[in-house]
């Protein structure tokens, strides 16, 4: 548990940093004029929505558990969710296997038999990401998106076939085995059973509707920080741009995406006519209203729970 801390300190680092690079590729001076400029009023509509989206992600988690018969209060799902997202900035958001410690240590479930979902609930994001590009693609096509709903596509099935077919998953246990802070998850057949029950296409199609609302819902919340810097997009190509940019993050599986999401979105937006500086002030505070209002959010829920 430590040793993911430190990780996560060092990962969080190095996004700093990153984001720095980009302030001073910018104009520092701009970038400030348009934070003073802002309007805060549309910012704080932002942040009930990012827990509305996490709520819903939440009920995704509990139709996941109980579908290998892990049964908890709604209320103590919720929390381990929002716990979970304390983690989202480790590799693939791998750290959010931590959610099987709150749950092994609340409820006596075996950290192996619910491991896996951590991993599904990456590739339910997954496949939300891409159902929703794919359908905004209908109305506003840009050629970027489709190249990257195919290759997502493509990603998806590969994983899915790994996780049904035997000899596929035996080859992706014996390398994730090799992996210190993962192998003490998988040390018995309950991982492979929790991960056969929640790759069923019931499975799938229940949870997959919950996966598309949620973000659908979190693109109010792109459209507000868009507005409150009078970025003019309407609904559908905020969360095309958005979205796109968090899908190429998510294939360079850094942590958090760090770099690949931010550099993407800004040429996405540059490409449409916006300046640098603006484009750079409204990436920046796009990262904080999510990523980091959900990694701090998460931050204090964990405490809490290690706390008892």
């Amino acid at each position: 548990m430590n040793i993911t801390k430190t990780k996560t300190i060092y990962v969080i680092f190095a996004i700093i940093c990153v984001y720095i690079a980009f302030v001073l590729y910018s104009d520092i001076t701009k970038i400030s004029e348009h934070f003073l400029k802002i309007d805060f009023i549309l910012l704080l509509i932002v942040l009930p929505i990012e827990i509305c989206s996490f709520f819903i992600r939440s009920i995704r988690q509990k139709l996941l558990l109980d579908e290998i018969g892990v049964r908890i209060p709604l209320i103590t799902n919720f929390k381990i969710y929002v716990a979970g997202l304390s983690m989202i900035v480790t590799p693939g958001s791998s750290g959010s296997i931590i959610k099987s410690h709150f749950l092994k240590n609340s409820f006596n479930y075996s950290k192996s038999k619910t491991a896996p979902l951590v991993f599904i609930e990456r590739f339910h994001d997954f496949l939300a990401v891409t159902t929703i590009i794919f359908l905004s693609l209908f109305f506003s096509y840009v050629w970027q998106s489709f190249i990257l709903v195919i290759v997502a596509s493509i990603f998806l099935i590969i994983i899915f076939l790994i996780a049904r077919k035997n000899f596929l998953l035996e080859r992706f246990l014996s390398r994730i085995k090799k992996i210190k802070f993962l192998s003490k998850y998988i040390p018995t057949s309950e991982f492979t059973e929790s991960l056969v029950l929640l790759t069923s296409w019931k499975s799938i199609l229940k949870s997959w509707p919950l996966g598309v609302i949620s973000l659908f819902v979190e693109i109010f919340s792109f459209y507000y920080v868009f507005k409150a810097f009078e970025i003019n997009l309407n609904f559908i190509e905020t969360g095309q741009v958005v979205y796109t940019s968090i899908l190429v993050g998510a294939l360079s599986f850094l942590p958090g995406g760090i770099g690949f999401t931010e550099g993407s979105l800004i040429a996405l937006l540059v490409e449409k006519g916006y300046e640098l500086s603006i484009v750079t002030a409204v990436v920046l505070m796009l990262r904080i209203v999510t990523i980091w209002f959900a990694t701090a959010l998460g931050f204090i829920f964990t405490h809490k729970f290690l706390k008892h």
